[in-house]
Formats: structure tokens, sequence, C-alpha cells
């Protein structure tokens, strides 16, 4: 039974090289499809009056942003007025589904179903 076989290494090297490659350049687009994500949760949970903060929330790159003037205020609170927390439950609500987009776009990547 051979258990190594010259040259062997140098092969394993390269792919896992090729690999890294691979995963540098699907990168952008698992970051972007986490944050929209995000974007998706925290809008769905935005208070809504007007319907601005709401429609104001995206992703952008690899960030989900609010856009409305109060966007901060109103997730933290302010006055008399109590904290939404929007953003934060929505990122918290993302993870899974962060986890399972991010794997699925990396697999693809790297040649797998």
């Amino acid at each position: 039974m051979t258990l190594f076989r010259p040259g062997s290494l140098a092969k394993t090297q390269a792919a896992l090289r090729a690999a890294g490659r691979k995963l540098d350049a699907a990168a952008p687009s698992a970051e972007h499809a986490g944050a929209t994500i995000v974007a998706r949760n925290m809008a769905s949970r935005a208070p809504v009056r007007t319907g601005h903060l709401r429609g104001s929330i995206r992703a952008e790159g690899s960030s989900a942003v609010a856009d409305a003037s109060y966007a901060i205020p109103v997730d933290r609170g302010h006055g008399t007025v109590p904290a939404s927390l929007y953003a934060e439950e929505g990122a918290d609500a993302s993870r899974g589904g962060i986890t399972a987009e991010m794997a699925a776009i990396f697999r693809t990547a790297l040649g797998g179903r």
C-alpha cells in the first residue's frame, strides 16, 4: 500500500491555492448576499409610520444600511420614545440564513452543488 506518491504534495498545495482563489473571488458576492438577508430582516422589523425608514433599508456591498436620517434614533430610542431595536433584532434573526446562503455560494464557487 502506497501512502505517499512523489509530487502529490505539490499537487495538493496547487489545488488548495486554486481553491483559495475561487473562494476569494466569491467572497464579495457572499458578503452582499449576507447583507441582503440582514437588510430584509431589518426592514421587516422596522416600525412604519410613513414607510420612509423601511424603504430606506438596503444592502450596500457587505453592509445593511438605513438611509433615513432618523434611522438610528428610532432603532436606539430617543427622548421618551423607546428603542425599537429593529437593526439588532434583524441582524440576530439573519444568522442562520447568512450561514446557509454563504455556504451555498462558496460550495458553488468550488464546483459543488
